[in-house]
């Protein structure tokens, strides 16, 4: 009999969790509106948000905020003078609260990032516990309103299009990103400074697919913004991209293009170099009366790819022949060594450590290092920056 008691007890627990579940969970889920992703424009002194939303119906029509979306989200739009006067907007169009707890992207226009300083935009995500400090921040081309309404071939959701895009680039074409608590918190360094990437939108009108009312092709991570005191200083170019992502990013894959001059008929003598792993050793010296250095060595593991006569490396497929010629390697080291000398030349020229030098001297230095950079208007004037590549050792 007690056996039989217990099991009845546990039942009952049981049957009051499910209604307790049922009461509160359920009702609070159809309340809200799960906000995968945001795009955020600024116009006529107004922040326009667009927030990519879980829909239960599975057909396209129009949202109730004016969008459309893919065949489980849709798009809803709303203004403020504030993000949370924006984020309210959407609320009244909808009649549910968006939840940004499942927002993986923020999406920032042209009109925004690069006319408008990014502290009290992003301060709001920041400040808010229900949104994740993890979430990717990027700009894009145009604005983002429109960027939302592009549409790809494989994907029926742009915010988790450009994720996994942006998310993966670090390790497989070598450009870097970054997030919300990441970019905010480097803002208020020694360094004051960080980079975001720009996402572009091609279009492939033979592309089949998608939808045919809607610009299809593809999303593009090629670019990367810096950023000092929360605005927008400049773009980097490829070689200054790749500099960077050489110095700062952990496990990054890079290609390379040199000349075989002891080539047979079999292989091109146009070759493609692809870094297959690295490792950086940074040493800094500072002397108040001296000079302050800041010398790097960058160990590369490097191999031939498999590519057409013009260099260019196709999908990345290892070819059988990995051994370099020392001709091959003297291309490959003065390629990286250009690259990263043309990203402390873009920091000095441009005063902005997205490269977070500033903030190693003050890891080594402390106060010391803080002191004397409130000397000058432009610290890295002063100082003294060598590469020296190793391959293959």
């Amino acid at each position: 009999m007690k056996a039989l008691k217990k099991i009845a007890i546990i039942i009952a627990v049981a049957l009051v969790l499910m209604l307790l579940a049922d009461s509160f969970i359920v009702t609070a889920l159809k309340d809200r509106s799960i906000v995968l992703g945001m795009g955020i424009d600024y116009e006529n002194d107004e922040f326009n948000i667009i927030c990519e939303v879980i829909s239960s119906s599975q057909s396209s029509s129009q949202s109730s905020g004016g969008g459309s979306g893919g065949s489980f989200t849709r798009l809803v739009t709303g203004k403020g003078k504030t993000i949370s006067l924006a984020v309210y907007d959407v609320y009244a169009k909808t009649g549910k609260l968006p939840s940004l707890g499942q927002c993986a992207v923020i999406i920032l226009g042209e009109s925004l990032y690069k006319e408008e300083s990014l502290e009290q935009c992003l301060s709001y995500f920041l400040q808010s516990d229900a949104y994740r400090d993890s979430s990717l921040v990027t700009c894009c081309k145009g604005s983002a309103k429109d960027l939302y309404t592009k549409v790809t071939p494989l994907d029926t959701s742009v915010s988790f299009a450009i994720q996994t895009i942006v998310s993966g680039s670090e390790h497989n074409t070598g450009i870097p990103y970054s997030y919300m608590a990441r970019f905010i918190s480097l803002q208020l360094t020694p360094s004051a400074s960080d980079y975001l990437t720009v996402i572009s939108f091609s279009s492939e009108k033979e592309t089949t697919g998608g939808d045919e009312k809607k610009d299809t092709g593809f999303f593009m991570a090629d670019d990367v913004a810096i950023f000092r005191d929360f605005k927008f200083v400049d773009e980097l170019s490829k070689d200054e991209t790749k500099g960077l992502t050489l110095l700062n990013v952990p496990a990054s894959f890079d290609t390379f293009v040199v000349n075989d001059l002891e080539a047979t008929q079999s292989l091109p003598k146009t070759v493609g170099i692809g870094i297959r792993s690295k490792k950086v050793k940074k040493e800094l010296n500072f002397n108040e009366n001296g000079k302050i250095t800041y010398d790097v060595k960058i160990y590369v593991r490097a191999e031939r790819m498999r590519t057409d006569t013009t260099g260019d490396v196709i999908n990345f497929i290892p070819k059988g022949k990995t051994e370099l010629t020392d001709f091959m390697k003297k291309q490959l080291r003065q390629q990286i060594t250009d690259s990263v000398f043309a990203a402390f030349s873009k920091l000095t020229e441009k005063n902005c450590d997205y490269l977070g030098v500033s903030n190693e001297f003050y890891r080594k230095y402390g106060k010391k290092w803080v002191r004397f950079q409130q000397g000058f208007t432009n610290v890295f004037e002063k100082i003294q920056f060598s590469v020296e590549v190793i391959i293959d050792k």
